[in-house]
């Protein structure tokens, strides 16, 4: 619940200057990317699960999205 969202990012400090009118939900990964420009993928580093969230968005992304991707150690 998005309200339930905004009010944990509030309580971290972490929603300043944000909104909860800009913060949505979506029921998979693909509808979540659906239209936009820019992705942040911040999936912990095993590969298949990697792999797993590309294959189920990529048919989804616009054609000139960014993804971006976190990577640790």
């Amino acid at each position: 619940n998005v309200a339930e969202l905004a009010a944990a990012l509030n309580e971290l400090g972490l929603a300043a200057r944000g909104s909860p009118d800009a913060l949505s939900v979506h029921p998979t990964a693909a509808a979540a990317v659906a239209g936009a420009g820019f992705v942040q993928e911040s999936v912990p580093e095993r590969l298949p699960l990697k792999h797993a969230l590309y294959r189920e968005i990529e048919g989804a992304l616009d054609a000139g999205a960014v993804v971006a991707s976190s990577a640790s150690g």
